[in-house]
């Protein structure tokens, strides 16, 4: 058996008895099985035998964040939940991301770009190197043929000096070349794909208890990030902050009473940058995905600060799960009944 399959099995067995034990403490009117594995996203039921590549919709590895990201597989999603995300949803991420270290003009970003010299264009890229200087990197093979042949032309002859940050304006205005930077991501899928990924590390720590128990706003986050065209969820999903290295995993935020959510946050890795998320999940109330709402409302999302007083208790475990143990199989809901009794004897 290859590693691969090893770590597929490995975590289906987790997940598989994490749910027999949930089926004990908690009646699962909607839910017949015995020792299967339930895709978090679909909802559907999969026996151990879907662990085989070769069957239709097997059980597959699911990266978190995703591996272009810095993420490692640590949850099984359907075949099909796992490679719609790639090319729906976690391609958008990926490109915003690279959109945003160009913009912020990080040494080693690039962007492709469309150059243009009076009516000639050309396609290529646009990079900011180490050093300072800015690299062009132009494809004449991927352009019209004559009007490359004009760009370059005119380039050669009116510019004979390195291109560096610092006189890129200069030069791009010597040459009365212009260029248009190519967007590639969608930024709504972008975030999305944010709310699929704490979605799903949640998932990991806290296991079935915590997506399939008294959670009804997940219901809308699964459908939200099943279905990325339509708008179900009002946003942000985010909070703006620069969290602290004690605040990585999962989170309760507390206080005021109109934020009570679970907060997952965690770092995105490009090959540039880390950037840190703090994504909010619906708690075990009715109307708790009110709090896309109320983020908006109550924060803002102008800045990185957080202007009102927010009580945010960290409870993830050094291994960042609670699935070890029967009773562990609804320790979301022991927390958040703790913590929501403890603001209640505070106030």
């Amino acid at each position: 058996m290859s590693k691969q399959s090893q770590r597929r099995l490995k975590i289906f067995n987790v997940f598989s008895q994490n749910l027999r034990w949930l089926k004990e403490e908690v009646n699962f009117v909607n839910y017949e099985f015995k020792d299967d594995y339930i895709c978090p996203l679909c909802l559907k039921i999969f026996p151990v035998e879907k662990l085989n590549e070769k069957m239709g919709n097997s059980l597959t590895l699911e990266d978190l964040p995703p591996a272009s990201l810095g993420g490692k597989p640590l949850i099984l999603t359907c075949r099909k939940c796992n490679s719609e995300a790639g090319y729906k949803l976690d391609s958008h991420l990926l490109n915003r991301l690279m959109e945003l270290d160009f913009e912020q003009m990080i040494p080693g970003s690039k962007a492709k770009t469309k150059f243009k010299i009076g009516e000639n264009e050309i396609t290529g890229t646009f990079k900011y190197q180490n050093d300072g200087s800015v690299v062009i990197d132009v494809r004449p093979q991927n352009s019209n043929p004559k009007q490359a042949g004009k760009f370059l032309g005119d380039l050669i002859t009116t510019h004979k000096t390195p291109i560096t940050q610092d006189n890129i304006e200069e030069v791009i205005n010597g040459t009365k070349m212009s260029f248009a930077i190519k967007n590639l991501a969608d930024e709504r899928r972008a975030e999305i794909a944010l709310l699929r990924i704490a979605y799903f590390l949640a998932f990991n720590a806290l296991g079935y208890g915590f997506i399939l128990v008294n959670n009804p706003g997940l219901s809308l986050v699964r459908k939200q990030i099943l279905n990325p065209d339509e708008i179900i969820l009002s946003t942000p999903y985010w909070i703006k902050y620069d969290f602290e290295d004690e605040f990585l995993g999962i989170n309760i935020v507390r206080e005021p009473k109109n934020l009570r959510c679970f907060l997952v946050v965690f770092d995105l890795k490009t090959k540039n940058k880390i950037r840190r998320c703090g994504i909010a999940l619906p708690g075990h109330i009715i109307d708790g995905e009110d709090i896309y709402k109320n983020i908006r409302e109550i924060l803002g999302q102008g800045d990185s600060s957080i202007t009102h007083s927010v009580t945010i208790e960290n409870i993830s475990q050094k291994d960042e799960r609670y699935l070890n143990t029967k009773p562990q199989s609804v320790a979301s809901h022991v927390f958040w009944k703790e913590f929501f009794n403890k603001s209640n004897s505070d106030s």
